[in-house]
């Protein structure tokens, strides 16, 4: 068994470079302790561990030991297997050696710096080479980035610090020579500009061609789609609006006639049981005036003071939606005619929102159109989208009017992306629909929404 006694390790190179080639010595003794002689192949192996680890690097060398001695140079094909400089920057190397068929020797040689080449890696002066740095700091602060951009402090540099300034120099331009600069280099005057070149105002256009301009063309929807951006346009203009929440049926309110009194001698009621405590009274039934107490009174207290229906006991009731009056009943103390109702006109159904807004598209893109449904009656409209690429308006439908007599939120409008114009006031297209009393005849569904596209 062979054992690796020493191994000298050094740079080898010519003069005027760096070297890219590493020397190196060593001693083969046999496990006698005696020296080793004659051929022999010597594996070396460069690994990132001193133990396991990765192998960066290897090399073959067939050596004649001279009473166990070699000398070598490592990282002798410079071509084909070179020694980088990465593996010595990025890497703390370890050398394995194998001598023939042998196991290869433990432990590995760490390979250390020569003293004066730590001093390397940090480079004090630099002096006739070239310098390739991804980036330059003075006193820890970078003045030059890594795309070789100046990000230093800028020299603040005065008129007054220039020196040998020539006695015919002149720094001002007269008025007559700033106009003649402009003249001679195509600048306009501002007398000579259009009134829109400052005001920047649509107004001041002239001769504004009645086609064929921007906003000129415009695509409307009633109904959900799709809408094909024309080549060469880069920004459209949508108006949104949402649909319209249905009105809503007013409630009726029933109202319960219960038994009373009066101490009045002349009255007529309407409804519900009730009882005297003095005077007489008339009951009308059809044409004929029953009057009580045994006393006869004319027709004149039969229609000042009825109607009371004689044909029932106990009235009955009144439906919810008709507001129809109860019949009244008769006998002290038993059940009076039920309630009417009274009717309160339900609410009407919130507008759709409503918003204009420029996106950016490009041409040629497909752009999503969805049209938001009408509320029915006491329901909420449904959204209208118009959606670009990533860009995209949303109004929300109205709400429902309440049977109360409530009025339904407006719906509302946002916009991902793009720039928003105006609001304006969406129950021009998209209104909801009217309340109602508590027949239920009036209530409405709400308008569906709307969509235009201007290029």
């Amino acid at each position: 068994m062979r054992i690796l006694l020493v191994s000298l390790l050094g740079l080898s190179g010519i003069a005027h470079a760096v070297p890219t080639q590493m020397g190196h010595q060593g001693r083969v003794l046999d496990a006698d302790g005696l020296p080793a002689e004659g051929p022999h192949t010597l594996d070396f192996h460069l690994y990132d561990a001193a133990e396991d680890g990765t192998m960066v690097w290897s090399e073959v060398h067939d050596v004649d030991l001279i009473n166990g001695y070699y000398s070598l140079v490592l990282g002798a094909d410079e071509l084909d297997n070179p020694l980088d400089d990465s593996l010595l920057r990025d890497n703390e190397l370890h050398l394995e050696l194998t001598v023939g068929d042998d196991e290869p020797l433990s432990p590995r040689q760490a390979l250390n710096a020569v003293p004066y080449a730590r001093i390397a890696a940090s480079a004090t002066n630099v002096s006739g080479g070239t310098v390739d740095a991804s980036e330059i700091s003075v006193g820890g602060s970078v003045v030059v980035d890594s795309s070789g951009g100046w990000v230093g402090a800028t020299p603040s540099v005065s008129w007054s610090d220039l020196s040998d300034i020539p006695d015919d120099v002149d720094t001002v331009l007269s008025e007559d020579e700033v106009d003649a600069y402009c003249d001679d280099n195509g600048y306009a005057m501002a007398a000579d500009l259009a009134s829109v070149a400052t005001s920047g105002s649509w107004d001041d256009l002239t001769d504004v061609p009645s086609a064929g301009i921007a906003g000129i063309h415009a695509e409307h929807f009633t109904e959900s789609g799709t809408f094909d951006v024309p080549e060469g346009i880069t920004s459209i203009i949508v108006y949104v609006t949402g649909g319209g929440g249905g009105g809503s049926n007013g409630e009726a309110t029933t109202l319960e006639m219960d038994g009373h009194s009066h101490g009045v001698s002349e009255h007529s009621h309407e409804g519900g049981t009730h009882t005297h405590g003095i005077g007489d009274h008339a009951h009308q039934d059809g044409t004929e005036c029953v009057v009580t107490s045994g006393s006869s009174y004319s027709g004149y207290y039969c229609s000042a003071y009825g109607p009371h229906y004689t044909e029932a006991s106990s009235g009955s009731t009144g439906t919810v939606d008709d507001g129809a009056t109860g019949l009244t009943g008769l006998t002290t103390n038993e059940g009076g005619g039920g309630g009417g109702s009274i009717n309160t006109a339900g609410g009407d159904g919130g507008s759709g929102g409503g918003m204009s807004a420029i996106l950016t598209v490009t041409g040629g893109a497909v752009c999503d159109v969805v049209i938001g449904s009408g509320g029915d009656v006491a329901g909420a409209g449904s959204s209208s989208t118009v959606t670009c690429d990533d860009q995209s308006v949303e109004c929300g439908g109205g709400a429902a009017g309440n049977a109360n007599g409530l009025n339904g939120d407006d719906g509302l409008c946002t916009i991902p992306g793009g720039t928003r114009l105006n609001e304006y006031k969406a129950s021009r297209l998209a209104p909801g629909g009217g309340g109602s009393g508590g027949n239920g005849s009036d209530a409405a569904t709400g308008q569906v929404g709307t969509v235009t596209i201007r290029y």
